[in-house]
């Protein structure tokens, strides 16, 4: 993309004096039609410096090639950066200022200067586009349902854990105390200690949660709670998601409002990384200066995102240079009961009177059919012991046909007999 890169100064039409206009898009004589993506956060930036500025769309018509001896003949200048990248897309900046306005021009070719020195390729990380459980009302649920079982038994119900505000429901049962961190658990005061019960709060940390337990636990030891097959982790993988981006980007940012709860709690949660982290509510506000050496940019979106805000700052980022966009998610899927019922198949194929009882029974035919070829086999009739993989085929003395038909009541009944 750098070998692609031309600086260029364009004549183009009158614009009021004291103004600065900002390309969206611009039609080069050779390269055609060139975006300008990055518009709105150069447009945002000449504006605090005190200037009018306006955005539009500039047509063939409006840029004419510059020639700087024809200095009288020009109603105003045009400053563009433009590149080309691997695929073919044409993208750039550009700045346009009156003629006769020395200082705006001065800006405007500064401006230029400054942002098409950020000109690269990057990687662009968004962690957990989901963002938080509050649009899924299932973990909700599972703690309202369990926290009224409790009640009903005569508990007092401890929700433990702290979440967002915008993802905090009413569904507190009745009597309840909420315990949102370590040092409320360790002040925590009931009427009658031996009939405590807890509840997660949906979307809490579980981490969190798990060093709030564990002080719960040591001060109440009858205290019982929600099965952890109940509890929501979707928080606990946006941290994870968050903290991995951390590790690997050079610029986090974090899309939401500046004064939020949450959006903090990032800042603190990452402020032993390396990479810059930054807060912005739009792509107006990113600014030239965060992304100096900004190889990998991670976007963390907030629960006070504004609908449109993610795209617009992945458009204004590609605005500046080829961009490869990541997704990057944390899912932890609760598999308990999978496992359990596997581990009781497989003890299952070990005896030999449950392979019997598969000719009766009413299991499928896909999970008899290993039993059916591994521990049993028909013959004419007649039922005979087939040893299973890795045992030893050793058979015991032989026996007359007079022994055979002797009932043997010491012997363990570990074969499968004839039906009489």
């Amino acid at each position: 993309m750098n070998r692609s890169l031309l600086l260029e100064t364009f004549s183009s039409t009158s614009i009021p004096y004291g103004q600065l206009l900002v390309a969206t898009e611009f039609i080069h004589p050779e390269r055609g039609r060139i975006q300008c993506l990055a518009a709105s956060p150069l447009a945002a930036s000449l504006a605090s410096s005190g200037r009018l500025v306006q955005m539009r769309k500039f047509k063939s018509q409006d840029v004419r090639n510059y020639s700087t001896g024809n200095d009288l003949f020009v109603d105003a200048v045009l400053s563009t950066a433009s590149f080309v990248d691997s695929t073919g897309r044409t993208a750039g900046l550009g700045v346009a200022a009156p003629a006769e306005d020395t200082r705006g021009l001065i800006f405007a070719q500064r401006a230029i200067a400054e942002w098409s020195a950020q000109l690269r390729t990057r990687r662009v990380v968004l962690t957990d586009p989901e963002r938080s459980c509050a649009v899924d009302s299932s973990c909700h649920e599972a703690a309202h349902n369990t926290a009224q079982l409790f009640a009903k038994m005569g508990d007092t119900v401890l929700w433990v854990g702290r979440v967002p505000a915008s993802s905090r429901e009413q569904l507190l049962a009745q009597p309840h105390a909420r315990v949102e961190t370590v040092q409320q658990a360790r002040s925590l005061r009931v009427s009658n200690p031996s009939r405590l019960s807890f509840v997660l709060e949906p979307c809490t940390s579980v981490e969190d949660a798990l060093a709030i337990l564990k002080v719960l636990r040591d001060r109440f030891p009858r205290l019982r709670g929600q099965h952890p097959d109940q509890w929501c982790y979707r928080q606990s993988d946006r941290w994870d998601s968050i903290r991995s981006a951390a590790t690997t980007c050079d610029l986090l940012l974090i899309v939401g409002d500046p004064s939020a709860e949450e959006e903090q709690d990032v800042k603190r949660a990452v402020a032993g990384w390396p990479c810059r982290v930054e807060v912005l509510a739009h792509a107006d506000e990113l600014q030239c200066s965060w992304l100096s050496g900004a190889a990998t940019v991670g976007i963390v979106p907030a629960a006070s995102c504004a609908s449109g805000a993610v795209p617009g700052l992945v458009d204004a980022l590609a605005g500046l240079g080829p961009v490869s966009v990541l997704h990057q998610q944390t899912c932890t899927t609760v598999v308990s009961n999978t496992f359990v019922g596997e581990g009781r198949r497989r003890l299952s194929m070990t005896q030999p009177r449950a392979a019997h009882d598969v000719c009766s029974s009413g299991w499928s035919s896909a999970r008899t059919e290993g039993l059916s070829r591994n521990s049993v086999q028909r013959s004419a009739g007649r039922h005979r012991r087939i040893p299973l993989p890795g045992s030893s085929p050793t058979r015991g003395p032989s026996r007359t046909p007079a022994e055979q038909r002797e009932p043997d009541t010491g012997r363990q009944s570990s074969e499968l007999r004839d039906s009489p």
